[in-house]
């Protein structure tokens, strides 16, 4: 049986800090992305998307697919 891989995307937020985040929870992404800033929920990012230190030139694929 073949394994499925789970799909991600680069995400920013508002502050400049790149994230990778499951491709399948890109419209929960961008609900938060789109808070206000002065709300509190949008002050700690969703435990799904995982901070990349550094930039995402840190980052390497394998098979990379663009979405339409």
């Amino acid at each position: 049986m073949a394994q499925v891989s789970t799909r991600y995307f680069l995400g920013c937020d508002n502050s400049g800090h790149w994230y990778l985040v499951d491709a399948s929870r890109r419209a929960e992404w961008d609900l938060w992305v789109d808070l206000d800033p002065e709300d509190e929920a949008g002050w700690e990012p969703p435990g799904f998307a995982r901070r990349i230190d550094g930039g995402p030139g840190r980052i390497t694929f394998t098979d990379p697919v663009e979405e339409a």
